[in-house]
């Protein structure tokens, strides 16, 4: 079976950063254990964030040295990174918030 070029190329942005109600490996987060649930998704996150901008990068390399990729092509892999990481930024600004107001919290 073979893709055409556009769906291969794609086929890295249709993967979901995150699945809702995934499982990982629970653990107590101490050196020698296995990884939380919450650095697992971190780690799947970023892991997909990289991919993401990884493609883009590839893409208008391609590009700039005239090879067989269309312009709408780039301008869509470079939003796609450029929104993932406008996601990426906010959810670390909400997780920020979160833990500066915990640590605010009277006990």
């Amino acid at each position: 079976m073979e893709l055409d070029p556009v769906q291969f190329k794609t086929a890295a942005f249709a993967k979901p950063v995150f699945k809702i109600g995934a499982e990982f490996t629970e653990g107590t987060g101490s050196e020698g254990s296995t990884p939380s649930a919450f650095s697992a998704a971190l780690n799947h996150a970023l892991t997909s964030l990289n991919d993401v901008q990884r493609s883009s990068r590839i893409g208008m390399e391609d590009f700039s040295a005239g090879g067989a990729i269309e312009v709408h092509e780039v301008m869509m892999g470079i939003e796609k990174a450029d929104l993932s990481m406008n996601l990426a930024l906010q959810v670390r600004n909400k997780v920020l918030e979160a833990y500066s107001d915990i640590i605010r919290m009277q006990i």
